[in-house]
């Protein structure tokens, strides 16, 4: 359902006023939040889940090597497009991230950074998610992911907000129990020898319409995780 929901809107992922719109509005955090905690410059970065690329272009512009995959064909053929207009050099893959952790020779696998913006809600396997994205990163090397956590408030803003009553997303895009709590993700990524560096919250002000990072990670939140060396 999802991925039919991408695949129908493709067209529309650089329209900032679009059914992306929101995730337009969180870019900007999500690349702050990146400047802010990790030298991007030079860095070979995976970005999975990339949708139309916007996350993808803004890790370009930090100067980082980017690699970024999506099962959606129709979404990587916009990407490749914008990416073109915009004279952005990124290395797009139309391919199912567990498909490309499989493919990957070990001499790939180091990537210094690995992303996944909005994504991990949507898979059925979490935990498995997570050790594939372990799997390929350099020790030391950094994993950023941005989801939803599974609170009444998040059921409330996240799928009955969102969905049914403003319309920001399309009914269908999210599962509440596939949405992951902080304690959840950290205890999987503990399992993949990745330890907790940042938890911050992305949170939405109706008052001035935009999204804050704070510490409230009551519904949306970004984590860092790092490879341990030993």
């Amino acid at each position: 359902m999802v991925e039919t929901v991408f695949d129908q809107d493709a067209a529309f992922w650089w329209d900032q006023d679009g059914p992306f719109k929101m995730l337009h509005r969180m870019t900007p955090l999500r690349k702050s939040f990146m400047e802010k905690h990790i030298d991007c410059l030079g860095k070979n970065i995976l970005d999975i889940g990339c949708g139309g690329g916007l996350f993808a272009e803004s890790l370009a512009e930090l100067g980082a090597n980017v690699t970024a995959i999506d099962s959606s064909e129709a979404s990587i053929k916009v990407a490749n497009t914008h990416a073109q207009l915009s004279q952005k050099k990124i290395d797009y893959r139309q391919v199912d991230f567990l498909t490309f952790a499989q493919q990957m020779t070990k001499k790939e696998q180091m990537f210094d950074v690995v992303t996944a913006m909005e994504m991990i809600e949507h898979v059925d396997d979490q935990k498995l998610y997570i050790q594939c994205m372990a799997s390929l990163l350099k020790p030391g090397g950094y994993l950023v992911i941005s989801t939803l956590n599974r609170t009444l408030i998040s059921f409330l803003g996240g799928i009955i907000a969102a969905e049914y009553l403003l319309g920001w997303v399309q009914r269908g895009t999210h599962q509440f129990n596939r949405f992951l709590k902080p304690s959840e993700l950290v205890n999987y990524a503990y399992d993949e020898n990745l330890g907790l560096k940042k938890l911050q919250g992305l949170t939405w002000e109706f008052g001035n319409k935009r999204f804050v990072l704070s510490n409230n990670v009551s519904i949306n939140y970004l984590v860092l995780l790092q490879k341990r060396i030993h």
